[in-house]
């Protein structure tokens, strides 16, 4: 007697890597706000967009606009000299926490992203 469960699991199976193979890369467009903490401008509210694609990030705004750069574990330094960290943060992760240290003016700033 021949098993019904076999066939399923083969169309399953092969339905999964189709998908898999098709889909687009996981890729997220973050915008939102932020506070300067501490140095020049202090208080002072600013904003932030940008691309965060697996480890690489592309700013669309901010003071490495343009730039992209990749992180190591979930950091990274720019050429000129900014800091950056970033977090998912939020009950179910669904906000992206940024941290600048940001060398030219010196201050830090945080952000609270979210996904457009």
């Amino acid at each position: 007697m021949k098993s019904f469960y076999h066939p399923l699991t083969i169309i399953s199976t092969i339905s999964a890597v189709l998908c898999s193979l098709t889909a687009p890369a996981i890729a997220a467009e973050w915008a939102g706000s932020g506070r300067v903490v501490s140095g020049s401008g202090y208080k002072g509210s600013v904003s932030l967009a940008l691309n965060k694609t697996g480890n690489r990030v592309t700013f669309y705004s901010g003071p490495d606009k343009g730039k992209s750069v990749v992180l190591t574990q979930s950091s990274v330094k720019t050429g000129s000299g900014n800091f950056w960290q970033f977090s998912r943060c939020g009950d179910r992760s669904e906000k992206l926490c940024v941290t600048l240290k940001q060398s030219r003016p010196r201050r830090e700033i945080y952000y609270l992203l979210r996904a457009k």
